[in-house]
């Protein structure tokens, strides 16, 4: 995973580096590192931030169908 993979799942899930931390029980420090390409994320953490991204889409999308199905019995 490529330091602005990182920033842009953060950016995606509308998080601070902080926030991305406590949710991976790491760092604001570790996160930061990884953004700046400094350490490598491991592959649990990887694997963590792929979950994490997958759920905010689905969750996303769930809300955008429940909003349009709402609009569309208005």
């Amino acid at each position: 995973m490529k330091p602005a993979d990182v920033r842009r799942i953060r950016k995606e899930l509308g998080v601070t580096g902080a926030r991305l931390a406590e949710m991976l029980k790491t760092t604001r420090i570790t996160v930061w590192r990884w953004e700046r390409g400094e350490t490598k994320v491991s592959p649990a953490n990887q694997q963590l931030l792929e979950i994490l991204l997958d759920r905010h889409r689905q969750r996303s999308s769930s809300a955008a169908t429940s909003n349009r199905a709402a609009q569309e019995l208005a």
